[in-house]
């Protein structure tokens, strides 16, 4: 069967089983040894998925299957551009790498500005989380430092979405003071959380049950990141619905000093 006659059946499937990662809360990703491509899994039967996950027990990489419902299939492959990943392995019958690109195409509003988005820092927290939790010996641990460094390059590259609400009233001049929102985990740690994109919010926001309104969001660089840093914050904590990245001030400082000039 061709590629175009494949994707043609697509849409006759009634469940897909993704293949996601308890390290990430995202589905789990593998950069194709020939090509390149960083890709991710899904299966057309429950079973072969559930082998699957068995199968990578052994190396001691937790991953459990989630079903998506025909309706849903486009939308979730579109989230997967977003989180970096370009390519599906699909298993049926038959097995299938296919560019997502190939089977949906996405529409940018003419005249709306572009969406903060960072695929490339996306799939590298991936990768890192994946080897760093999963890493036993020398070989590996070496492998998940080199994830490291290519997610600080990145983190350093990364445009964030920050929440932050106006504070009382502008001063003649037009100015107001703004507070960012501020999460605290079971040891009174406090942190900013940044968002790569919306879709990262949307999580955090369902999980938590957040229904303020007067929410907005401020894009910052890496390098404005400081300005946001105050005394008694622990630090920031990068998409805490997912993959949560942790950066306090020692790890700002790293990164900035080794990668500050690609922000």
């Amino acid at each position: 069967m061709t590629e175009q006659e494949f994707i043609r059946k697509l849409p006759a499937i009634d469940e897909y089983y993704v293949i996601m990662c308890d390290f990430t809360k995202q589905p789990y990703a593998e950069c194709d040894p020939e090509t390149f491509d960083d890709k991710a899994f899904i299966f057309f039967e429950e079973k072969p998925a559930l082998d699957f996950v068995d199968d990578y027990k052994e190396d001691k990489m937790m991953l459990h299957v989630e079903k998506v419902a025909r309706t849903s299939i486009l939308a979730f492959l579109t989230t997967l551009i977003v989180e970096g990943i370009n390519m599906v392995c699909f298993r049926g019958e038959e097995e299938h790498n296919i560019q997502i690109e190939h089977i949906v195409t996405r529409q940018l509003k003419e005249g709306v500005p572009t969406p903060v988005e960072n695929p490339t820092l996306q799939i590298s927290m991936i990768y890192f989380m994946q080897a760093v939790r999963t890493a036993e010996t020398q070989e590996e641990r070496v492998i998940a430092k080199q994830f490291e460094e290519e997610m600080m390059v990145n983190i350093a590259r990364a445009t964030y979405l920050v929440p932050s609400k106006a504070v009382g009233e502008a001063d003649e001049e037009g100015n107001q003071k703004i507070a960012f929102y501020q999460v605290k985990n079971q040891n009174g740690d406090v942190f900013v959380p940044l968002f790569t994109d919306l879709n990262e919010f949307i999580k955090y926001q369902n999980m938590n049950k957040i229904t303020e309104q007067t929410m907005q969001f401020m894009p910052l660089k890496f390098n404005q990141i400081y300005d946001v840093y105050r005394q008694g914050m622990t630090g920031f904590i990068i998409n805490p619905a997912t993959v949560a990245v942790l950066l306090n001030k020692q790890h700002l400082d790293a990164i900035n000093e080794r990668f500050g000039d690609e922000a």
